[in-house]
């Protein structure tokens, strides 16, 4: 994939992440938290950190990507390919997404999905899996998967329990 991937002129290019980007990649995923349903449990800034180098290390089974605009990242995405559990055909499934709140509403995750979608396909993928799990935007959110191409295929459920 080309790491300077740009998409009509909006000033938006999704890359790969690095580990200069790390300490700003680590702002988002606590940002995401903060914003999220997960808020009630502890960020552990050491195990996120572990995560994100481990999805740059294994770039063949693992993409991460990040949208930057102007230096900054304003959005990331991590996902993975694996087996289905009923064959052993590949599956690519998010782990994280999100945008920043001022960049929602631009090209940041259309962008992001897209080389999701592209990454999976060169490693033969059969289907494309998004997720909504953080509770934030979730309309928003399925509103715009399901104009990218994708159907509704479920729901998540929760429920706390008591410690």
């Amino acid at each position: 994939m080309d790491s300077s991937r740009r998409t009509g002129d909006s000033g938006i290019g999704i890359v790969p992440w690095s580990g200069a980007d790390r300490g700003q990649l680590l702002n988002l995923c606590s940002r995401m938290h903060g914003e999220s349903r997960y808020a009630y449990l502890p960020f552990d800034a050491a195990r996120v950190g572990s995560e994100l180098d481990s999805y740059m290390r294994e770039t063949e089974r693992r993409c991460a990507l990040a949208a930057v605009k102007e230096g900054k990242v304003i959005g990331i995405l991590a996902g993975y390919v694996s087996e289905y559990a009923f064959c052993s055909e590949l599956v690519a499934t998010d782990h994280i997404m999100y945008v920043v709140p001022r960049s929602r509403g631009t090209l940041a995750a259309v962008r992001l999905i897209e080389a999701f979608r592209d990454w999976a396909r060169e490693r033969g993928a059969r289907e494309l899996v998004l997720g909504i799990s953080t509770g934030v935007d979730t309309v928003r959110t399925g509103k715009l998967f399901e104009r990218l191409g994708f159907e509704f295929a479920g729901g998540n459920f929760v429920q706390r329990l008591e410690r």
